[in-house]
Parts: structure tokens; C-alpha cells; sequence
């Protein structure tokens, strides 16, 4: 234990600085879902929320790659809740115009209660704002279809590289200067 102590005051001694930067999501939608039970043809619409939150490698990356818990509400039928792994472009994890595609496994609860294969498509745009469009195949031949409009609050605020020349982002992750630009006047 000493020993451990010891390397740990040693490293803290020589680092100046540790810096990492992250992507992160934080998105809250509603929309409509479509539930088919493709095995007899029939099917029914539901009004959906969704709710997504997760972490990523950096965004100053052309490509971002990460993962999201994710829980979907189709309200009168269920919800789906687990987890998946996310890809982005750069602009979609900076809060700008970009997209990204969740592949993962869900569990089902609710009617028809199980397992569930999902696949989502990101469709981002500056202010944090986004479209969701997703698939899901579960149980008993069932299938849903999502559409949803929401908000993603970390690329609304700490992600933010839109509309900067109105609304100034103090703090923006990346820095500018992790990205090959010099920093704005004003916002060091």
C-alpha cells in the first residue's frame, strides 16, 4: 500500500496536466412508435419518449465511438431499456449538423415482455437538437418503429460549436485550440 502511495505522489509530482475530453449525450425526446406484430399484420401507434445518456471517445475526433444506456417509452404498450454502442460523425458529438447510428440489446417490459434487437439513426443538428428514427424486433415476432424530435443537453451546452458569434460558449469541449483553431477573443 505504501508503494502504491508512494508512485501515486511520484506521477502527481512530474504531470503538469491531465486533460481528457470526452463526448457525452444526454437526450430527451417524444414522438410516435409504431408497434407491428409482423407475424398476423397488425399493428397499432402509440406516443413515445425517449431518454438516452452516454459517453464517448473524443470529439475532436472526425469519428466518435461510445455507448448509450437508452430507454424507450411506447405509452399503452411498454418500454424498452439497455444499452448500446454508438457511432457519431465529429459535428453530431460537437453540437453541430451530423449523424450517428446506436446498435445494441434492450429488454422489453411491459405487454410481450423479453428481449429486444435494436437500431437507431442519428440525425443531428446545431442547438443540440435531433431526430431519432429507430427499429426493434422482439418477442413474439413484434416489431416497433420510432420516430422522435428532442434535445440532446450536453451537445445544447458543454458540446456546443453553433451559433458561438450570438451565443458565446465559454467553456466549449473541445477547445478550439484542441482542434486546430485559435481561440476566440474574450473566451480563454
Amino acid at each position: 500500500m505504501g508503494l502504491a502511495c508512494g508512485a501515486l505522489v511520484l506521477v502527481g509530482g512530474v504531470v503538469e496536466e491531465a486533460r481528457a475530453d470526452v463526448a457525452s449525450w444526454m437526450f430527451v425526446g417524444a414522438g410516435w412508435s409504431r408497434v407491428q406484430d409482423t407475424a398476423v399484420g397488425e399493428g397499432s401507434d402509440y406516443p413515445a419518449v425517449l431518454v438516452d445518456v452516454g459517453l464517448g471517445t473524443s470529439p475532436a475526433a472526425p469519428l466518435v465511438i461510445g455507448g448509450v444506456l437508452h430507454g424507450s417509452g411506447h405509452i399503452g404498450f411498454g418500454s424498452d431499456w439497455g444499452g448500446a454502442l454508438r457511432v457519431t460523425t465529429g459535428g453530431y458529438s460537437r453540437g453541430h449538423w451530423g449523424l450517428g447510428l446506436d446498435v445494441g440489446a434492450q429488454y422489453r417490459f411491459g405487454e410481450r415482455p423479453g428481449a429486444v434487437g435494436s437500431t437507431r439513426l442519428l440525425l443531428g443538428g446545431p442547438w443540440g437538437l435531433g431526430v431519432s428514427a429507430g427499429a426493434a424486433y422482439g418477442p413474439e415476432d413484434v416489431a416497433t418503429f420510432t420516430v422522435v424530435l428532442g434535445v440532446d443537453f450536453a451537445r445544447l451546452t458543454v458540446h456546443r460549436t453553433s451559433g458561438t458569434n450570438w451565443l458565446p460558449n465559454p467553456h466549449p469541449s473541445p477547445r478550439p485550440e484542441d482542434m486546430g483553431r485559435a481561440p476566440r477573443p474574450g473566451l480563454e
